[in-house]
This record gives C-alpha cells, structure tokens and sequence, in this order.
C-alpha cells in the first residue's frame, strides 16, 4: 500500500511538473491581451482576502488585475515555476505571490525592488495567486 502512495505522489508531481511553465506561459498570453479590470495594490489586496477570502474572490478571481508592491521573496515552486512574492503584511511574511511564464524577466528582480505587474488572480491559499504575470 505504502508503494502504491509513493508512485501516486511521484506520478502528481511529474505531471504538476509538466504543466507548470508551459501552462504558465499559456495564461500569460491570455493576460497580455486584456486589459485590468482592478488596480490594487499588494497591501491592500491581501487584506482584502485576509479579512474575507469568499468577498475577495467575488471580486478578484479570474480577473486580470494589475497589482504594485514591494519584492519581499524571489523563486521558483516545485514545478519550476519562477515567481515573486509582493509584500502584503508589515512583517513581508505574506502577500501576493506572481507566478511568471518567464524566468528571465524574474532573473532580473531584486528583493525590495518597487514593482506593477498584471495577471490573473488565481484566490489564496496561504499568499493570494497571480498567475501568468507581466510587468507593466
């Protein structure tokens, strides 16, 4: 039983891994040819899910919004999906985590860095989603 666990988990993952940047590039496109339906900052937006995750969504998923903050992490998730994490709380802890079809244009971002990107929120889990982000 314990194998038939691994070889689940193992298959997830390789097929996560699959989909992660490519799916991601995929979204980008669809980002690139619309315009913002809200303009919001990272602070701001994540209290907005911190305080009421089910109104936030309401308002924000599935949406393209354009969202300014500050860098407070840089990486990739287990996907190899590179992102940014704009500071949302006053300890830079959480906030609005932007995932990018595109490695270079996170290559050159620096922590603390001012930034706006665009892309389509995707709700929260622990940090609220962006998903296919552009710089604006």
């Amino acid at each position: 039983m314990r194998y038939l666990i691994i070889i689940g988990v193992c298959f997830m993952l390789f097929t996560a891994g699959c989909l992660g940047v490519g799916e991601e590039k995929s979204i980008t496109k669809d980002v690139q040819g619309q315009t913002s339906s809200y303009k919001v900052t990272a602070v701001d937006l994540y209290k907005e899910y911190d305080a009421n995750s089910v109104a936030a969504d309401q308002k924000y998923k599935d949406k393209i919004i354009q969202v300014s903050g500050k860098i407070c992490n840089i990486g990739e998730d287990i996907t190899g999906v590179p992102y940014i994490i704009l500071a949302g709380d006053e300890y830079g802890m959480m906030g609005v985590q932007c995932f990018f079809g595109d490695e270079n244009v996170v290559a050159g971002f620096a922590k603390d860095q001012q930034i706006t990107v665009k892309g389509k929120c995707d709700g929260m889990l622990i940090n609220v989603f962006l998903r296919g982000c552009i710089l604006q």
